[in-house]
């Protein structure tokens, strides 16, 4: 997201310092790319942070999905955001750490779970992504680098 300005390889210094200069294109470019998430983000609530190995050991809040969870997170590079709504149907966010590359991860559902739909960022609509956790029990995603995508689950309790 920035960048220095150069001069023979080495950082241009301003009144003895590096300034950075923001690189407007990627900046615009992840905007255009979360502004769909925007509306539904904000009318969630936050329930939990988990993630895969390898994570920094120092991540704050960040955990390993308990055992026991209704979603499991396999691959690497897996960070997984919970959420609830007003009406606590569960959200989910799942992002690929590595910045560097695209990750697969597989998420795994219990029999709790009936449906889940992913986010379109094109049409902003909800589209089916797995039926009853009963006939399918796991979701494939791929994540492009840093990237991610937003998911509701209906389940019964």
């Amino acid at each position: 997201m920035f960048s220095y300005e150069k001069k023979d390889n080495k950082p241009v210094l301003v009144n003895g310092k590096i300034v950075p200069r923001v690189n407007v294109p990627p900046l615009a470019e992840v905007a255009r790319d979360i502004q769909p998430l925007g509306p539904t983000l904000a009318n969630l609530h936050s329930t939990g942070v988990y993630h895969t190995k390898p994570f920094h050991p120092e991540a704050p809040g960040a955990a390993e999905f308990p055992a026991d969870y209704w979603i499991q997170g396999s691959g690497e590079h897996l960070v997984l955001g919970t959420f609830e709504n007003d009406q606590k149907r569960p959200h989910f966010l799942a992002v690929n750490s590595d910045i560097t590359k695209e990750r697969s991860s597989t998420l795994t559902f219990d029999p709790s779970v009936s449906l889940v739909e992913r986010l379109d960022r094109n049409s902003g609509r909800w589209v089916k992504a797995l039926g009853s956790a009963k006939d399918e029990s796991s979701l494939s995603v791929t994540l492009p680098p840093g990237g991610g995508d937003l998911f509701r689950a209906t389940r019964t309790r």
